[in-house]
């Protein structure tokens, strides 16, 4: 990534005297060679693309790498414009709706804020019992990790909302002592899966 006077840029420009230019000449790698994309569309249609998103990559750019992301990697793929509608963290793998022009981007946005789509999260947590219930937190606005939640709310919070549903039934017996909950996520912050297990003293399993 390349930014100029805080700007990300991708073109070519003159500087001038007084302008700040920021480079990463050290990025976050990515492994979006080593996935095969096409396998991992599950829908398609004039307006949306419907993915499995792998692990270990980011939904769109990020701060210091432009290049190595879901979203440039479809625009490459399939010579078609792409937008986000909503996110998955990096470690995060699961279903990612791309929409194909602005008015569905808009529509989709709109249906995720109206809470019209219910998102559902499996997590694989540390050996410790949590009953089903909806849980609350405040979490703390900041852009850093990890992200800091609390039980009241404060002037600086935003609320997190998600309910345990479920276990998840397991084909096979787990390799470390944990259990693997269904989730429902009612509220959309970063890291909030994350940062509510971990302050119920339930971490995902694995989680440093």
């Amino acid at each position: 990534s390349v930014y100029l006077n805080q700007l990300r840029t991708t073109t070519d420009q003159k500087l001038r005297v007084g302008d700040y230019v920021r480079i990463h000449r050290r990025p976050r790698r990515f492994p979006v060679e080593s996935v095969d994309w096409s396998s991992r569309i599950i829908f398609e249609n004039e307006k949306i693309l419907v993915l499995h998103k792998p692990s270990g990559i980011p939904c769109h750019p990020t701060v210091d790498n432009q290049i190595e992301n879901v979203l440039n990697r479809m625009k490459q793929e399939n010579q078609c414009e792409y937008y986000i509608t909503h996110r998955l963290d990096v470690a995060t793998q699961g279903l990612l709706i791309l929409a194909k022009d602005k008015s569905t981007q808009r529509e989709l946005n709109l249906a995720f804020q109206q809470r019209k789509i219910t998102k559902i999260y499996h997590a694989l947590c540390q050996n410790t019992s949590l009953p089903f219930a909806i849980y609350e937190h405040h979490m703390v606005k900041s852009p850093r990790a990890p992200k800091t939640v609390m039980d009241q709310p404060a002037p600086d919070t935003d609320q997190c909302l998600l309910e345990i549903k479920n276990l998840v039934v397991q084909s096979e017996p787990l390799s470390a002592p944990a259990l693997f909950y269904e989730i429902e996520l009612m509220t959309g912050r970063t890291h909030q899966v994350r940062a509510q297990l971990s302050a119920l003293k339930a971490p995902i399993s694995g989680d440093i």
